[in-house]
């Protein structure tokens, strides 16, 4: 679902309101995973929690 609407971000280059609500779709969807894998993080081993480290900083900026 994301990629899809991350390529019809590309084709809406003048319908700029319809491009701002699949970035939007898309940030939203971005946050909700970023919130839950932050609240489950002490679940995991510690390999993957490093991994799990770089790619929350990552998404940060979203």
């Amino acid at each position: 679902m994301a990629p899809r609407q991350a390529a019809q971000i590309g084709r809406y280059a003048k319908q700029f309101k319809r491009m701002k609500k699949v970035v939007r779709t898309l940030r939203n969807r971005v946050a909700r995973v970023h919130r839950e894998v932050a609240r489950q993080l002490h679940l995991l081993p510690e390999a993957a929690q490093a991994n799990a480290q770089g790619l929350l900083q990552r998404t940060d900026r979203f």
